[in-house]
């Protein structure tokens, strides 16, 4: 890039893929009466591709602000448990959030950032003697960089937490590659 030129200003939109680890906790039904069993289980992955949009101003200094849309639909997202005399499973559905993102480039072109915003993971839960779904809101933050190849194309990495809440949830850790277009 040329001096001083700002190829992260202005609306994107990309695509990414990447990988999903879960950890979920459920409190299930007691096939034996009394109180509500509790799982949590540590074991649940699998991949997740999907779109974002954005909109970002690069400020003065190398700071940059920004907003963004994403949806995301996993490949298999699942963990299993049998615990208790209970079969239990967890799996993501599909999930959309909304995102702040502030960050530091040093050059108009690489973004270092991090980001932080609301998602609605759809969660399914599944004990052998209900199901139940939950589309919670969730905290997640995250961190990232982008680099644009060309005024008008770059790539991405990132990594995201979801925080859990509420009594039957999911809590994600997600990697992501993918490309952003400057529109």
């Amino acid at each position: 890039a040329a001096a001083g030129e700002d190829r992260l200003s202005g609306f994107t939109a990309g695509a990414f893929f990447g990988m999903a680890v879960m950890d979920s906790t459920v409190d299930a039904p007691n096939p034996a009466g009394g109180p509500p069993l509790r799982f949590v289980d540590q074991g649940g992955d699998g991949m997740i591709y999907g779109l974002r949009l954005g909109y970002g101003r690069l400020l003065d200094r190398g700071l940059y602000l920004g907003a963004e849309l994403e949806g995301l639909l996993p490949i298999a997202v699942t963990s299993r448990l049998n615990a208790a005399g209970v079969v239990y499973r967890a799996r993501l559905r599909e999930e959309i959030g909304g995102y702040l993102r502030a960050g530091y480039a040093p050059d108009g072109r690489t973004l270092l950032y991090i980001r932080a915003g609301l998602t609605m993971p759809h969660q399914v839960f599944e004990t052998g003697v209900a199901a139940t779904g939950n589309t919670t809101p969730h905290l997640a933050i995250g961190a990232g960089a982008e680099v644009f190849v060309t005024p008008r194309i770059g790539i991405r990495l990132d990594g995201t937490w979801d925080m859990p809440a509420g009594r039957n949830d999911l809590e994600s850790y997600r990697v992501s590659a993918g490309f952003v277009f400057r529109v």
